[in-house]
């Protein structure tokens, strides 16, 4: 039995910025999707959703300009309540915030959510993005880029710049751009990693268990068996990619995209 949250109540603001403008958002619980717009503006969407009237009064929404950036914030004011929930008890809030935000496509972005899934798409900028539990999709972005879950399917599609993501459970990675610098890693999920066929760049991989789907690789030699070197065309960049138990499955981009946890 799910749990039913009838109380709904959505919230909107505006705030016209400048520049790359440094928009921090925290939500206690729910998802957080931003997306870019072709306009110097944060816009905000607050969609809050309870199980009853008492929960939804317990929500509070905080939205501000402050200098040159825009901080949004979520906060539930009560303690965790006890609910009987089919033949059992549960600890709940009994509460969550879906927030949809759209921001100039130059933006630095600090996200957090206690529960849920963040996307983040066209932005460019300073991305940090941390869930403890949930997915994380970034897509069409660029700058430098860290990206943390518990557990949760971490997808970043084509990105240019830095970028540093970790999955800290089975749900694994699905990375694919043209990086400058890469640090992947995962508890006990697989690593899919798309990259130009004319890439120059070393891999570092701790995992024996490496599928090379149709990139120019020469292997290296090292002194251990539990870790790989792969040479990339010439050489360049290092990436340095953590799949402990998983398969590292490396491909062209524009070749058959492989599932992360897929062996």
């Amino acid at each position: 039995m799910k749990t039913v949250f009838n109380e709904v109540e959505q919230e909107s603001k505006s705030f016209t910025v400048s520049g790359t403008p440094q928009i921090n958002v925290a939500n206690f619980e729910g998802s957080v999707k931003v997306s870019a717009w072709d306009k110097p503006e944060v816009a905000v969407t607050a969609v809050k959703k309870a199980i009853d009237k008492q929960a939804l009064g317990s929500i509070r929404l905080s939205a501000a300009q402050r200098g040159g950036g825009v901080t949004v914030e979520t906060k539930f004011t009560q303690p965790l309540r006890v609910i009987r929930l089919g033949g059992t008890h549960m600890h709940t809030r009994g509460a969550y915030v879906e927030l949809e935000i759209s921001v100039p496509r130059n933006s630095n972005l600090r996200v957090t959510s206690g529960n849920g899934p963040l996307s983040v798409t066209g932005v460019g900028g300073e991305l940090n993005l941390r869930t403890e539990h949930g997915p994380i999709d970034v897509r069409d972005g660029r700058g430098r880029l860290t990206a943390f879950t518990n557990n949760g399917l971490v997808s970043i599609v084509n990105f240019e710049g830095e970028a540093d993501a970790s999955e800290m459970g089975r749900d694994g990675l699905v990375l694919e751009g043209r990086f400058a610098r890469l640090k992947a890693m995962t508890g006990g999920g697989s690593i899919s990693l798309a990259l130009p066929a004319d890439v120059n760049a070393n891999i570092e991989a701790n995992t024996r268990n490496v599928i090379n789907d149709g990139l120019n690789a020469t292997e290296e030699p090292t002194s251990t068996r539990e870790v790989r070197r792969l040479k990339l065309g010439k050489g360049g960049p290092l990436f340095n990619l953590r799949a402990n138990s998983g398969t590292l499955t490396l491909r062209p981009i524009g070749g058959a995209r492989a599932s992360a946890g897929v062996k």
